[in-house]
């Protein structure tokens, strides 16, 4: 059964260094994916709970033990195709878009339509991923974006992402994932 309450973090410090930040938050409860970026962020989080008094004392306790010293955002609605972080073939590229005057869930179904066919054309997820949430903090869209290069990823940015309607800025943080991400629970379908 689905969790009601799925949050991402983005950690721009990690304390002492990332891979320690990384290997101790991959054993804290609720998370289920973690690796390290280059971009806006270092390392990333993606984690869920029943409640959202459960996600607030994992980040007071647990995640502050474990380095936690960023920013938490949690989602609002979630694409229909998937939410962010539930798969990835080797390149992943987090998305962090600002929506302008239109209508969010409008911008939030665009994306959905741009990126169907390819999501559905590939049911492994071996090349090509989407997932899309919007989200609570500093930014309005989490669009998570998987390929086989970078360059893919920064190519689907560029033609799909920044042409949609209302999308006003947008910031990409890149992982290479093998070796790299940690899934230590899996996400509740």
């Amino acid at each position: 059964m689905p969790k009601d309450e799925v949050g991402y973090i983005f950690i721009r410090d990690p304390h002492p260094d990332p891979r320690t930040v990384k290997q101790n938050l991959a054993g804290q409860p609720g998370v289920y994916f973690v690796a390290e970026f280059v971009g806006a962020f270092v390392v990333f989080a993606a984690v869920e709970f029943d409640t959202l008094q459960e996600l607030q004392e994992a980040i007071a306790g647990a995640y502050w033990e474990a380095g936690l010293r960023s920013e938490t955002s949690t989602i609002v609605k979630s694409s229909r195709l998937a939410a962010p972080k539930r798969g990835s073939p080797e390149y992943c590229g987090l998305v962090q878009a600002t929506i302008g005057d239109r209508d969010p869930v409008d911008v939030l179904e665009d994306l959905d339509q741009t990126f169907e066919d390819r999501f559905n054309a590939d049911p492994n997820h071996e090349h090509f991923w989407y997932g899309a949430a919007l989200v609570t903090g500093e930014f309005d869209l989490l669009i998570d974006l998987g390929a086989d290069t970078k360059r893919r990823i920064n190519e689907m940015v560029a033609r799909d992402v920044r042409r949609i309607p209302g999308i006003l800025r947008t910031v990409t943080s890149h992982a290479y994932l093998p070796g790299n991400e940690l899934r230590p629970g899996k996400p509740a379908s």
